[in-house]
């Protein structure tokens, strides 16, 4: 093979590779756009959807439960609202971050393990995305800190009304 022949043979792979290249990149920048008109998962919901305000009422909950178990950006949405969420202490950060996510009145109706007629909130989705959020190195959590100051914090909730009462 000459030298000329062997320059043209690279030349066309090149090419050939290139427009392999061109071509990923459109259904890539086509997809992204799809996900940014869109915005919503394989399950239908939008990511959107995911409340940044604390949820009021146990239908809401119900309803961000949902969309966060069918959709995987949702979930990493919310954890990473929540990594935002700061405290000066390990409890004051997970109350702040509980404070986000629920307000008072609706912690008031979960414990850490569903005693006493209320919902276990260590089995709902809600909780698994806390715990990933706040779960660090840097900062000493674990699963076990977490989980102890979730269930002391969910027992002390008290409703407005209540709270308004004992004043």
């Amino acid at each position: 093979m000459s030298n000329k022949q062997f320059q043209y043979a690279i030349f066309m792979e090149l090419t050939s590779q290139f427009n392999q290249i061109k071509e990923n990149q459109k259904k890539i920048l086509d997809r992204l756009e799809l996900l940014e008109n869109n915005d919503a998962g394989p399950s239908g919901f939008a990511t959107a959807d995911i409340l940044t305000e604390p949820i009021d009422t146990m239908e809401r909950f119900d309803e961000e439960e949902n969309v966060l178990n069918f959709s995987k950006a949702a979930r990493f949405r919310k954890i990473t609202q929540k990594k935002g969420v700061g405290g000066s202490t390990p409890r004051r950060l997970v109350k702040n971050v509980l404070d986000s996510i629920m307000t008072q009145s609706l912690q008031s109706c979960f414990s850490k393990d569903g005693i006493k007629g209320k919902q276990k909130f260590v089995a709902t989705t809600l909780y698994k995305c806390l715990k990933k959020a706040l779960i660090s190195e840097k900062d000493g959590f674990d699963v076990g800190n977490i989980e102890a100051l979730v269930g002391d914090l969910l027992k002390r909730a008290m409703p407005k009304l209540q709270k308004e009462g004992i004043k």
